[in-house]
């Protein structure tokens, strides 16, 4: 026999509830291993552990329900009881020539850390930066390197001032692709702290501080020789210097051991060579 409405509404009421209880049970659960890794001196906010939850989710989800309304769902979830364990902040960078993009920006901080994460406007991505190792902020959200137009010392060269406490990349932005396409175009990524780790699929970005001679087209040729694939190459050079300074995203995790990593390093031959690995982010989606 059909249900009626009355009945159904009060077939949604029960479940309403029932998704209540399980939240305040795992905020419970979250409020102790908040606990857990303060005495333990753990990172509060894993970004490769939150890709992994919502990797499974992605994986299991069927039904009618918009699997990017899920994930923007248990993204907001995530935020608000990462905010349980410890009070977090971050900083936006609002570089002059991202003004234009200051909405998408937001758009896309707030995708990925949740309408109930503090959010501070910083003048421009060396601000952002230097909140960030002060520990005024817990991230900061700058653009990609191409889309950070200012060429006379964009941010990301100032990962080579200080590996004493260096800003690593963790999350690229949007983290799924957005439904607004326009959105899409403008990339972001989301530095902090904390240790770049392995979520299952991920991609990593390489500092490389090089001979000027050194040219564009052998860091690539190099990367291909040792089974690295680029994705994107910015280099920059600072004036009346005879080092140029390159950020190469690839595909793949690695980290500081990899054999490929330390065989394309020394490929180069050159004695100043510095180079390290920035950081990467989770790969949602195959075409992130």
């Amino acid at each position: 026999m059909a249900q009626n409405i009355d009945d159904m509404r009060t077939h949604i009421d029960d479940i309403d509830r029932q998704i209540h209880d399980l939240i305040l049970q795992r905020s419970k659960y979250v409020k102790d291993i908040g606990a857990y890794k303060r005495e333990h001196n753990l990172d509060i906010c894993v970004p490769s552990r939150e890709a992994q939850l919502i990797r499974k989710l992605s994986e299991n989800h069927k039904g009618a329900l918009n699997l990017h309304t899920l994930i923007q769902v248990w993204r907001e979830l995530i935020a608000g009881f990462t905010l349980i364990q410890k009070d977090m902040r971050v900083a936006i960078a609002l570089d002059a020539d991202t003004q234009s993009h200051k909405y998408h920006l937001f758009d896309h901080a707030r995708d990925y850390f949740g309408s109930a994460f503090p959010m501070i406007e910083a003048k421009d991505s060396q601000n952002a930066i230097n909140l960030l190792r002060e520990n005024k902020v817990d991230f900061a959200v700058v653009p990609m390197a191409e889309n950070a137009t200012d060429q006379s010392y964009p941010w990301w060269m100032h990962f080579n001032e200080d590996l004493d406490q260096p800003a690593r990349i963790l999350v690229k932005l949007p983290f799924q692709p957005h439904l607004n396409s326009e959105k899409n175009d403008y990339k972001a990524l989301v530095l902090g702290l904390v240790e770049f780790k392995s979520s299952g699929d991920d991609n990593s970005f390489i500092f490389l501080d090089l001979d000027q001679q050194i040219s564009r087209g052998r860091i690539i040729d190099l990367a291909k020789e040792h089974d690295i694939s680029v994705i994107s190459l910015a280099t920059n050079q600072k004036y009346n210097d005879q080092r140029s300074y390159h950020l190469v995203e690839v595909t793949g995790y690695l980290d500081a051991d990899h054999s490929s990593f330390t065989q394309f390093v020394d490929a180069f031959n050159d004695p100043q060579i510095k180079a390290y690995i920035a950081g990467g982010y989770p790969v949602l989606h195959k075409d992130s």
